[in-house]
């Protein structure tokens, strides 16, 4: 659902972005 590399292709909107961010956080936070 989610590509690393199409933040420049399609502006998703900012709650998507968080949680975007927070999944690549949390995987090495948590993991």
């Amino acid at each position: 659902l989610f590509t690393s590399g199409k933040d420049d292709d399609e502006p998703e909107p900012l709650t998507l972005r968080m949680l975007s961010e927070s999944a690549k956080a949390g995987r090495w936070l948590y993991d």
